[in-house]
C-alpha cells in the first residue's frame, strides 16, 4: 500500500500495459504462464467505482437506480447509446472511449479546466474558448450548478445535473470530521481531515471516497473467495490483483467451481455495499460478473492475441464464461464434490476473532485509550 486512497503499489506488474502491436515489449503479462494442467481463472469487476458512486447517490432513496446517474449505470446500454459514456460523447461531440476518461475524471473531483485541456488534446484544432465552452457544459448538464450559500446545508450544494446527488454525497463523505469508507468504515489520513485541511483538498478527499472504497470492494472480494475456497475444497491459488481484476491459478478439473466461487463472492461483496448504504436489494444486472475468464496466460481479455514487434506469434485463446455458462457446468451451482465435507477444515485459530462492528466506528484515540486501559475488546 503506498496511496492515500489505500491502492497498491508496485513498478512491474500493476504497471505493464496491455500488449499493442507498436508497443515492444508490451508482451510482458503474456509471458506469465501457467503449469500444464492448471489454469488463471479470475475477472475484472465491471464499471466497479461507476457502480460505488452510483450506489452512493442512490442510497439518500433507499433504492437502486433512483438518481439519473443510478438509472445509467444499471440500465443504460452501448448499443441504445443510453449509458454514461456513451451520454458524455453525446455532449462533447467525442467518440465513447474517450469519454471514459472524462467521465473517471469527473467523478474523481477533476474539475472544468482538466476537461478543457483533456478536450484540446482530443482536438487540436479546436480553440481554447470552445473547449471551455463544451466543458462547463458537460459539467452543468452532470455535475450540475453550485450553490455557494452554506446556511442550507453547510457546505456547497449541487442540483441541476444528472449527477449531483452522487457529488452532494461523495462531498458529504470527505468533509465528516471522522471520513470513513461506507462499507467497512476505513479512515482516510489525519493530513486530510477536516479540522486539519479545512475546505482545502478536496479533489483527492473526493477521490479518497471512491477509490478507498473500491479497495475495501477487492478485500471483500479476496476474503470470500478465500472463504468458499477452505470450505468447499477449491485448490484456488492467488495470483495477482489489480485494483479490480484478481487472478487465481487453479488445477483444470477445478475452474468451474473457481469461477462459481468468484461469482458468488461478487454477489456477496455487492450485496454488503448495498446492505451498508442502507438498500437491502440488489439488481440482478450488478449482482454477478459478465463473464470469468479461464486462461493459460496472463492478459487483458481471453481473446487477445498479444502480438507485438517482440512477439510476433499469436497466443492462442482462452475461454470465458458466463454465470448461465456456469451455472451449467456446475450442476445448477453446485460448490461441493460428493461427499461429506469437512468442516474442521475450516476453523479459525484461536489467535483470529470474531468480527466486532465496534471497530469499525472506533477512533485511534478510543483504541488507543482501551489498550491502555486493559480493555480485552481491544
Amino acid at each position: 500500500m503506498g496511496t492515500i486512497t489505500r491502492r497498491a503499489v508496485e513498478s512491474t506488474w500493476m504497471t505493464a500495459s496491455n500488449a499493442k502491436k507498436n508497443r515492444v515489449g508490451s508482451e510482458l503479462k503474456s509471458m506469465v504462464r501457467c503449469p500444464r494442467g492448471y489454469r488463471f481463472v479470475g475477472a475484472d469487476v465491471d464499471s466497479e467505482e461507476l457502480w460505488i458512486s452510483a450506489l452512493i447517490g442512490d442510497s439518500q432513496f433507499r433504492m437502486h437506480g433512483a438518481t439519473a446517474f443510478g438509472w445509467m449505470t444499471l440500465q443504460g446500454t452501448k448499443s441504445a447509446g443510453t449509458d454514461l459514456h456513451s451520454n458524455t460523447a453525446g455532449i462533447l461531440g467525442i467518440g465513447r472511449g474517450s469519454a471514459k476518461v472524462f467521465n473517471y475524471g469527473r467523478i474523481y473531483g477533476a474539475g472544468v479546466r482538466y476537461a478543457t485541456s483533456l478536450l484540446l488534446q482530443f482536438n487540436p484544432d479546436m480553440s481554447e474558448s470552445q473547449a471551455r465552452e463544451k466543458a462547463e457544459r458537460l459539467y452543468a448538464s452532470t455535475k450540475g450548478m453550485s450553490m455557494r450559500n452554506k446556511r442550507a446545508f453547510g457546505r456547497p450544494f449541487w442540483h441541476g445535473g444528472t449527477e449531483s446527488y452522487m457529488f452532494n454525497q461523495l462531498e458529504y463523505f470527505a468533509t465528516t470530521d471522522d471520513p470513513r469508507t461506507p462499507a467497512l468504515g476505513c479512515g482516510i489520513t489525519d493530513a486530510l481531515k477536516k479540522n486539519v485541511a479545512g475546505d482545502g483538498f478536496m479533489t483527492s478527499r473526493v477521490n479518497w471516497v471512491v477509490q478507498s472504497s473500491g479497495v475495501d470492494y477487492l478485500h471483500m472480494l479476496l476474503v470470500s473467495v478465500w472463504y468458499l475456497a477452505r470450505r468447499y475444497h477449491i485448490d484456488m491459488r492467488f495470483v495477482i490483483s489489480v485494483h479490480d481484476e484478481i487472478r487465481y491459478m487453479v488445477p483444470e478439473h477445478d475452474a468451474q467451481r473457481a469461477a462459481l466461487a468468484l461469482q458468488i463472492s461478487n454477489l456477496w461483496v455487492r450485496a454488503m455495499f448495498s446492505s451498508r448504504l442502507g438498500i437491502e436489494d440488489l439488481p440482478q444486472s450488478v449482482a454477478f460478473f459478465s463473464a470469468v475468464d479461464v486462461d493459460h496466460v496472463l492478459r487483458k481479455e481471453v481473446d487477445m492475441p498479444c502480438v507485438t514487434p517482440t512477439n510476433p506469434d499469436p497466443i492462442a485463446p482462452g475461454e470465458c464464461f458466463t454465470i448461465s455458462d456456469t451455472l451449467r457446468m456446475t450442476n445448477g451451482g453446485k460448490l461441493d464434490h460428493v461427499g461429506d465435507l469437512v468442516e474442521s477444515d475450516f476453523t479459525l485459530s484461536n489467535n483470529h476473532r470474531p468480527f466486532d462492528p465496534q471497530l469499525l466506528s472506533a477512533t485511534p484515540t478510543a483504541i488507543k485509550s482501551a489498550v491502555s486501559d486493559g480493555n480485552p475488546d481491544y
